[in-house]
């Protein structure tokens, strides 16, 4: 159930929260087009370490197989409130034109942030349905605007316009398990750690699930040399990633290359990869921010220290000891 009490009280935390952010955006950061215009050893370019389509576009440029995201509606972010306003409330407009628009065997991403229904249905390990919800109270299929998920990401995001996107399902592989007192199956998904523009760990996504070490090394493998592969492109291309927040101008000592701009902070992701059955290979879900920033370490155990040692090696259960990247 949508907690508004709690939404609330973060909003109120956050006066007018999205105006400096989306400067600091718009002076720094550039969008998908960009970046697929971008040429080999350009000017440095920036994009949100939040933007799904940016990241589609970087993958692109490596050559990386991903799955397609189609835009189905937009908002003004600026017009986005917390509380209906009657049936000319531009997020009630939103969102029935995502309801509309959604197919039926489509799953729906906003840029910033999966929806909540989504993630829900994934860490249960149950079937995916395509992320709206059916909400009794209203007779009426809904999609997930007003949870804090949502809200406290687009405040991080900060973008001019709040964008749905409609990504195709794709046939993978589920391994069964059981977790808290239920059976579930969990898809095989990987998520690969770069601290400081290099990859230094692996993780099976969902700690829900053990992973047989020798039935998925060589797919843990897949993805670290998939991650390697977008990483020299942005080399190539001299692209970065950057966030008011989450990756803001704090100067990195400990830079990988030299054309980085000295102000940039350190350029730590996480990249998440899913097997494609169908095509018999992994392929970029999405890119995010940095373990143990605002992306979950999946089966690393959290502890003190830097994250190049914290995330370090490839992990396939929950408190599973790490195996060092060169022996997978």
């Amino acid at each position: 159930m949508i907690d508004f009490s709690q939404i609330a009280a973060v909003a109120e935390e956050v006066p007018d929260p999205l105006p400096p952010a989306q400067d600091w955006h718009a002076a720094r950061l550039c969008d998908a087009d960009a970046l697929a215009r971008q040429p080999e050893g350009g000017d440095p370019l920036r994009f949100n370490i939040l933007s799904l389509p940016a990241w589609l576009a970087v993958a692109a440029r490596a050559g990386v197989a991903s799955i397609p995201a189609s835009e189905i509606a937009s908002m003004r972010a600026g017009d986005f409130r917390l509380e209906s306003e009657g049936d000319d409330d531009p997020s009630l407009v939103f969102e029935t034109a995502i309801l509309d628009a959604l197919g039926a065997d489509e799953v729906l991403r906003f840029e910033h942030v999966a929806s909540s229904e989504v993630k829900h249905d994934m860490s249960e390990g149950q079937p995916l349905r395509n992320g709206t919800f059916w909400s009794p109270p209203f007779n009426r299929w809904m999609v997930p605007l007003f949870d804090e998920r949502f809200y406290t990401t687009l405040l991080d995001f900060a973008p001019d316009r709040i964008r749905a996107y409609a990504r195709p399902k794709i046939r993978t592989h589920l391994v069964p398990g059981q977790f808290r007192d239920h059976d579930g199956a969990w898809p095989v998904e990987f998520r690969v750690f770069v601290v400081g523009g290099r990859v230094v760990g692996v993780s099976n996504y969902y700690p829900q699930v053990a992973l047989e070490v020798e039935a998925w090394r060589g797919r843990a493998r897949e993805c670290v040399d998939l991650a390697q592969e977008i990483l020299d492109a942005m080399e190539r291309l001299h692209i970065g990633v950057g966030n008011c927040r989450l990756c803001p101008d704090a100067g990195d000592p400990d830079r990988a290359s030299d054309w980085i701009p000295a102000a940039w902070g350190p350029q730590d992701f996480t990249l998440d990869f899913l097997l494609d059955a169908e095509a018999e290979k992994m392929v970029l879900l999405e890119g995010g921010p940095a373990g143990l920033q605002a992306a979950h370490p999946c089966c690393f155990t959290p502890r003190r220290g830097h994250p190049a040692e914290v995330l370090s090696g490839a992990v396939f259960a929950e408190d599973a000891e790490p195996i060092p990247l060169a022996d997978l």
